[in-house]
């Protein structure tokens, strides 16, 4: 109130009449009510917004450990299904081996009955060959 008085006074002493002296005053009076803050507005304000910023840090904290727990459970998932696939494919790398080592001692037993035949082709051609040689022989003397 007291700054009211001063400017009154002084709006006076600079020869304003004293209806447009009150009139300033109360226009100014009502603009510091209705648009400036005060210091209580701004220290409820304060006090409001460090409760909101509160109750935010509290939930974010809770979405933060939600979604830790939630990646915890998805990685102990991923490396059950990893250890599976893991177990599958040594089982099937050990079927893989087993099937190399048959199809080995086929191709082996293969060659062997193919080199037999090929000797016994050979035999019976040199043994034919050498009874017409012999034919020959005695059909010349």
């Amino acid at each position: 109130m007291k700054m009211e008085m001063a400017l009154y006074k002084a709006l006076v002493a600079s020869n304003v009449p004293d209806v447009h002296a009150t009139a300033v005053i109360e226009a100014m009076e009502k603009e510091m009510t209705s648009v400036l803050a005060s210091k209580t507005d701004v220290t409820t304000l304060r006090t409001e917004v460090k409760a909101d910023i509160a109750v935010l840090r509290s939930e974010v904290k809770a979405d933060i450990s939600a979604l830790r727990t939630e990646l915890k459970t998805d990685i102990s998932e991923l490396r059950t299904e990893c250890s599976g696939l893991r177990t599958e494919l040594k089982s099937d790398i050990s079927e893989l081996q087993k099937s190399i080592v048959k199809l080995d001692a086929k191709v082996d037993s293969l060659g062997k009955n193919l080199t037999i035949r090929l000797l016994l082709i050979i035999g019976a051609a040199a043994g034919a060959s050498s009874g017409l040689v012999t034919s020959g022989l005695k059909y010349l003397a």
